[in-house]
């Protein structure tokens, strides 16, 4: 299933706690000078600045869209929707029903 990208505002591009916002695959480090080490996770990330990715713009909108992380491009929220066994979901959909609603909207259309 596509995520509702269109409709959300930018929640996986949003973390409590966390110094980044995406872990950044070796091979494209040099693709993002704004990139920096991440002792914790023993790489190269894209940090956050007040708790989102640098890169989105003052409308929750991916300002990199068309260059973003590959790590970003493979994220699919959708896989965490009633993926544990007894029916619940990934934590990220735990954590914000909203963006649950958003995806069940979507399975209705």
């Amino acid at each position: 299933m596509e995520p509702p990208c269109d409709a959300c505002t930018a929640i996986c591009c949003k973390f409590r706690g966390y110094d980044y916002s995406v872990i950044l695959e070796p091979e494209e480090a040099d693709a993002f000078p704004e990139a920096v080490r991440s002792l914790a996770e023993n790489a190269m990330v894209i940090p956050s600045r007040e708790g989102k990715c640098i890169f989105l713009d003052p409308n929750d909108k991916c300002s990199i869209y068309e260059r973003r992380p590959i790590r970003c491009q493979q994220f699919n929220c959708t896989v965490g929707y009633r993926c544990k066994p007894d029916g619940r979901h990934s934590f990220l959909l735990e954590d914000y029903p909203k963006l649950v609603e958003l995806i069940e909207l979507r399975l209705k259309s």
